[in-house]
């Protein structure tokens, strides 16, 4: 999955764990209609660590939000 950086609104629960809100992507705002399902990506030496979601946007389509761990950045997910 080809990933680009993206601006995400997000909240964080009562155990701190965020879950995206909404996210601007090609110059509007797409609110996060559900979050359809999550997982955890990370690399054999535990040196890289992702939180991914699978959503559905308030324009009908699914998207793929993920949250680079150590950064707390925000990414979009392209298939590839």
């Amino acid at each position: 999955m080809e990933l680009s950086p993206v601006t995400v609104n997000a909240w964080s629960g009562y155990q701190g764990e965020e879950s995206p809100r909404s996210f601007a992507w090609n110059g509007r705002e797409i609110r996060v209609d559900r979050v359809m399902q999550t997982w955890t990506e990370e690399d054999r030496e535990r040196t890289f660590r992702r939180t991914c979601f699978r959503i559905l946007g308030s324009d009908g389509l699914e998207h793929t939000l993920c949250r680079h761990e150590p950064t707390r950045q925000w990414y979009y997910g392209h298939p590839s």
